[in-house]
């Protein structure tokens, strides 16, 4: 009975059989489908060549221009029909400015850079604190500083120690026309100390040409020329002093920029050279926005008044001395390093738009990315040769700057006695210096059988732990994947972000105690007020 109902027919619906394919043969049919069509279109072309001779000789102008842009079609569709292309285009391996690969770079673009960019734009709010509504690019932007590998700018986190040296800029506009672009690199988070806002500043402005017309170094006459792709090499800080010797060079998010073999020749005239972004220490933490904006000009020309902008950075200052209320700590300091770097003269050209509808430009592409302090920060500030400003808020109470100057001065004492850059400090080291705590000192004490047992145990638990970190070490990371060009695909780049980070006290003890910063001797209302009184730290 049980094998006749096993045999029995079951009902229901029945899955059809499964049919094994041969994969290899699917391929060749497939590639055999491709060269048909790419040969059929070769036909066509050829055809088309043949009636483009007879419309020349017949001078026929529109029927001439309308069969030269069907026999380039033709040839796009050709080539991008062909896989060896794809697989080339993919390592790039080609030239953009020629087709197929102009046009597959050109599609890329818009289906996946700029609805990204667009989207981040939107959520980082680039839209509405610098560009005025919702602004879809019409030029292809790509930027890429010496180990990044973007295919777009769109709100990409960049480490500061990465960004030392100037991007490679690559413009595409696909026209045959020659067209003049100015490049604008702006900072749309920097702190101002005399207007108690945020305020654009100017990081870099390039104007692409290089037979400028420069008289005193007062106006500049300047453009850039674009037909069809310009690339822009990277690798120029002019204002970047040399790195120290102790600062160790790590790799990925500890990997610091260094300069090109040879400095980089520029197709234009730089009005305002690169400045690396610096973000400051800020509490509560603040990202900075870096936009980056291509912008067209009406004509071959581009005048700046460089005297009009220095009487403007000048007359902000003295507006501000003006106001006796200011405290020390609410103005703007200007040593020998600012001025080199011109940094009023920087943020009086600014705010971008209104920039932008002066000088009559037309913006056509921008990308952007976002950057913040880490421990690598403050020696560029060293670098640069300027003053490292600290922000942050105090809570209210009675004993609140008091029990504050205690813990600066700390601070100031623990960042005078480390051992090394805070590249180079241990976690445990690090927590300390955060949270402004002197090393105590241990009591003496008898030891006993049972202590140095315990300290035995201590010992072999540390050199288990070396042990296993060492392992750890020596594994090549799966999160993590640097190819073998060196750069870091973005894809994985947000697991980079997180460099350790010291508190806002101690980031004022580390500033007070670097060599040539204004900050080791300088003390303000405050600070002279407290200093002087009679048990100061009372209560505390």
């Amino acid at each position: 009975m049980a094998s006749a109902a096993a045999a029995a027919p079951t009902t229901g619906p029945q899955r059809p059989p499964l049919k094994l394919f041969n994969i290899g043969a699917v391929h060749e049919a497939a590639q055999a489908i491709l060269n048909a069509e790419r040969e059929a279109v070769k036909r066509r072309v050829a055809e088309l060549e043949k009636a483009l001779e007879g419309a020349k000789s017949a001078g026929k102008t529109e029927e001439v221009t309308a069969l030269e842009a069907r026999i380039r079609q033709g040839h796009v569709a050709a080539g991008i029909s062909d896989p060896a292309n794809h697989i080339a285009f993919v390592k790039r391996q080609v030239d953009l400015k020629a087709e197929p690969f102009a046009t597959m770079h050109q599609r890329r673009w818009e289906k996946f850079v700029v609805p990204k960019l667009m989207e981040a734009a939107a959520d980082h709010k680039v839209v509405g604190d610098a560009l005025p509504e919702e602004t879809v690019p019409e030029l292809n932007l790509e930027v890429n500083f010496g180990m990044t590998d973007w295919l777009g700018a769109h709100g990409n986190h960049l480490p500061a120690n990465w960004g030392l040296y100037s991007p490679e800029v690559a413009i595409t506009t696909n026209d045959d026309r020659v067209r003049y672009f100015s490049l604008l690199l702006v900072d749309m988070d920097r702190p101002n100390l005399l207007t108690n806002s945020y305020e654009h500043w100017c990081h870099w402005l390039m104007i692409l040409e290089n037979n400028a017309n420069i008289k005193e170094f007062l106006s500049l006459s300047t453009n850039i020329p674009v037909q069809r792709r310009l690339v822009i090499p990277g690798g120029n800080s002019p204002f970047l002093g040399p790195q120290s010797p102790n600062t160790p060079n790590g790799t990925g998010k500890s990997a610091i920029a260094q300069p090109p073999a040879e400095t980089p020749t520029l197709p234009g005239t730089v009005v305002f050279p690169y400045v690396p972004p610096h973000p400051a220490m800020q509490n509560p933490v603040r990202t900075r926005r870096y936009l980056l904006t291509v912008l067209e000009q009406p004509d071959a020309e581009l005048k700046i008044d460089m005297e009009e902008l220095k009487r403007a950075a000048q007359e902000a200052r003295e507006r501000a001395e003006k106001e006796t209320d200011r405290k020390s700590w609410q103005k703007e300091y200007v040593g020998e390093g600012e001025k080199r770097l011109q940094i009023g003269e920087r943020g009086a050209l600014l705010p971008m738009m209104k920039f932008v509808k002066d000088k009559g430009l037309t913006l056509r592409g921008y990308g952007f990315w976002r950057t913040g302090w880490n421990l690598f920060t403050p020696e560029i500030y060293t670098r640069l040769g300027i003053h490292e400003p600290v922000f942050g808020l105090l809570k209210p109470g009675v004993n609140t700057v008091p029990r504050l100057l205690k813990k600066i001065d700390t601070a100031t004492e623990l960042a005078a006695s480390l051992p090394g850059p805070l590249t180079s400090l241990t976690s445990a080291a690090l927590k300390n210096f955060n949270m402004v705590k002197k090393p105590a000192r241990p009591r003496p004490q008898v030891p006993t059988r049972a202590s140095l047992y315990v300290e035995r145990l201590r010992a072999e638990d540390a050199q288990k732990a070396l042990e296993r970190a060492t392992k750890l070490a020596a594994k090549p990371t799966k999160d993590v994947k640097i190819p073998k060009s060196g750069l870091l695909p973005e894809v994985k780049e947000e697991l980079l972000n997180k460099l350790p980070r010291v508190s806002l006290v101690a980031a004022v003890g580390l500033v007070k105690t670097k060599e040539g910063d204004v900050a080791k001797e300088f003390k303000g209302e405050a600070t002279k007020e407290h200093k002087m009184t009679r048990y100061r730290y009372k209560n505390v």
